[in-house]
């Protein structure tokens, strides 16, 4: 996968909803702390913008909850928009609320897909799984679709790129992932 939250592939944003989204940055040798959270202000304008606009977006969803553990020197304070809970070894697991940076709408129907593919993945056997499940959109936002790997294997830029060409393939060419965001930043 990549290793920004959020990447360009032609017109189509492709978001990696997961532990990506905690944004780090390196204090010394083999020190990080964590900053924040995707989408900043803007970058979250800017999203809403392309939902607005019918931009092609696809969020990939992760099957687990997102909890990341941090030791506390890791930690200048806690980002908003993310819950902290101490653990008994010491940690600090970083709970980052999935979806929330969706209009509530969408946020449900993604939510309603993750419960749905769950719910697929538990009954079907493992062999019978395709590697990512896809939502059909609705017609209110059919240019926003939700995809979840079914296997723990992270998807490649090709597969993104693969993803986005097939699911979008009357609004855009397909073209190789980029990093997204205002001023040529990641998003």
């Amino acid at each position: 996968m990549t290793s920004c939250p959020a990447v360009r592939c032609g017109r189509a944003l492709v978001v990696v909803e997961g532990p990506g989204r905690l944004l780090t940055r390196r204090t010394g040798p083999a020190v990080w702390t964590v900053d924040g959270v995707w989408p900043s202000a803007e970058e979250a304008v800017e999203v809403a913008g392309r939902i607005a606009g019918g931009e092609p977006l696809l969020v990939v969803l992760g099957r687990d909850a997102v909890q990341v553990p941090f030791f506390a020197e890791e930690l200048d304070g806690i980002p908003q928009g993310v819950r902290a809970e101490r653990s008994p070894d010491g940690l600090t697991d970083l709970h980052v609320e999935a979806l929330d940076w969706l209009p509530v709408h969408l946020r449900t129907r993604g939510e309603r897909f993750l419960a749905g593919a769950r719910r697929t993945i538990a009954r079907t056997p493992k062999v019978l799984l395709p590697p990512v499940l896809m939502d059909e959109g609705d017609s209110a936002h059919p240019h926003v679709r939700f995809a979840l790997p079914t296997r723990a294997v992270a998807l490649t830029e090709p597969d993104l790129e693969r993803i986005v060409a097939h699911i979008f393939a009357d609004r855009q060419p397909a073209t190789c992932p980029q990093p997204a965001g205002l001023s040529g930043r990641a998003l």
